[in-house]
């Protein structure tokens, strides 16, 4: 019940930014289809403004991307033509291609992904409570391509420009700090890795919300604590412009591990007491 209690709060916080506004929808794409992102800028070799060479398709569109779909698996199929994801048959079981992130809204999009809506509406405002997937980073890349770039952000909630997820060589050492991917390694059973972005370099461990201990509360806000259980309030500090929504989506962590990261985590994080 507490969990669920938590929740609502959330969503009511992420209701209330949605209506205060968001990112401004990219342009439609200009250029040849298939062929240029909706800046005019060319895609890399082996792209097409519906796919990646990784795998990832997407529906609909300015680019009319349907027919790059197979087996007519657009997901929730748009009336107003918009963008959508495609997600034929074996997608969600593909280590390439996107799965329902485990806590909902991309609380924990794992390292090396970005988050975004699989079924954006051009006559709504971008929607914090609706970055639903999680996925490879291609899919950034394809939003982009189709003028959906507003509806794509990293993994640490900042606003996506489309900047490369950075790649680092060394893992710093932080005493209390567990950080992960690429060269920081993996985390023990229990905790996700989440947060790469190019705001911050290195991905944290944090408590996996799904499933949670009886009785702890995993989802909270920045300002409004409402975790238990030894944990505490922990959100990214991001760009100015995706703050606010990087706020409502806090995620309860043990309170040692979110002390030590609004301190020393490279980028910068908060930690709610």
């Amino acid at each position: 019940m507490q969990r669920l209690t938590s929740l609502w709060y959330c969503a009511l916080g992420c209701v209330a930014l949605a209506a205060c506004g968001g990112a401004i929808l990219g342009e439609q794409s200009s250029g040849d289809a298939g062929v240029t992102a909706s800046d005019g800028a060319a895609l890399p070799d082996g792209w097409t403004a519906c796919t990646s060479p990784n795998g990832a398709i997407v529906c609909g569109g300015p680019q009319q991307c349907d027919d790059a779909c197979p087996d007519d698996s657009c997901l929730n199929a748009n009336s107003d033509g918009g963008l959508r994801l495609c997600d034929y048959p074996g997608a969600s079981s593909s280590p390439v291609l996107p799965g329902l992130d485990p806590s909902v809204d991309c609380h924990e999009c794992e390292d090396g992904n970005v988050c975004f809506d699989p079924a954006p509406r051009l006559w709504m405002k971008p929607d914090p409570i609706a970055f639903i997937s999680c996925g490879i980073p291609d899919y950034g890349t394809l939003y982009e391509a189709n003028g959906y770039g507003a509806y794509v952000s990293y993994a640490d909630h900042s606003t996506y420009t489309g900047a490369p997820l950075p790649v680092e060589t060394t893992c710093p050492q932080i005493q209390g700090l567990p950080l992960c991917g690429g060269p920081c390694g993996g985390c023990p059973t229990g905790y996700a890795c989440v947060g790469r972005s190019p705001l911050h370099p290195y991905s944290l461990c944090l408590n996996d919300a799904i499933p949670a201990p009886p009785d702890v509360t995993v989802y909270c806000f920045r300002g409004v604590n409402h975790c238990n259980g030894g944990r505490a309030c922990f959100t990214f500090k991001v760009d100015d412009a995706a703050q606010l929504a990087a706020d409502q989506k806090g995620i309860c962590i043990d309170q040692s591990i979110c002390e030590v990261a609004a301190a020393a985590l490279p980028g910068g994080a908060y930690c709610t007491p």
